[in-house]
């Protein structure tokens, strides 16, 4: 995990969606905010890597964590 100088903001020219990354890490947790338009990204000990905000509601075929390809 590396501690970034700033955060990176990136955004989704097609959908909108906004990802903040604040570190460099394996996500391993994820909690939902705002009735799942946000997500906070963590790492197994805990600390906040990203920050996602969808622009429009999600959809229900996301994966979870686990499922992600490697």
């Amino acid at each position: 995990m590396r501690n970034l100088a700033e955060p990176i903001v990136t955004v989704d020219r097609e959908t909108g969606d906004v990802y903040v990354l604040i570190r460099e890490g394996t996500v391993t947790k994820i909690r939902e905010f705002a009735d799942g338009m946000v997500f906070a990204h963590y790492n197994k000990n805990g600390k906040l890597l990203g920050i996602e905000v969808l622009k429009e509601e999600p959809k229900a075929s996301w994966l979870p964590v686990e499922d992600w390809p490697k």
